[in-house]
C-alpha cells in the first residue's frame, strides 16, 4: 500500500512531503520500488536551485530502470492484464 505523507518519514522532508502528496501518494506507492525510490530522489533534487540536478538524476534513473527486471515485469503484467508483482530488482 502506499505511503500517506503523515506517515512519510521525516528524513525525506516536509517539502518533499508536500510534492509526493500533489502527484498523489497512491499513484507513485503503486509503481514498482525502484520507480518510487526514484520519484523520492527526483523530488529531493527539485529542491534545489534551478532545475539541473533533478533533469540529471530523472535521466540517469530512467536509463538505471529501463534496464531493470520490474520494468519487464510491468511490461508483461500490462499485456497480460494482470497487476504487476514488483521485485525491486
Amino acid at each position: 500500500p502506499a505511503m500517506c505523507p503523515a506517515r512519510m518519514p521525516s528524513s525525506i522532508g516536509s517539502a518533499v512531503a508536500e510534492q509526493l502528496s500533489s502527484w498523489g501518494a497512491d499513484a507513485i506507492g503503486a509503481n514498482g520500488p525502484l520507480a518510487t525510490r526514484g520519484a523520492k530522489r527526483i523530488a529531493r533534487a527539485r529542491q534545489e536551485p534551478g532545475l539541473r540536478a533533478a533533469r540529471d538524476l530523472s535521466d540517469a534513473l530512467r536509463h538505471a530502470l529501463e534496464w531493470s527486471h520490474d520494468v519487464d515485469e510491468g511490461l508483461a503484467a500490462a499485456k497480460a492484464g494482470r497487476p504487476p508483482k514488483f521485485t525491486g530488482r
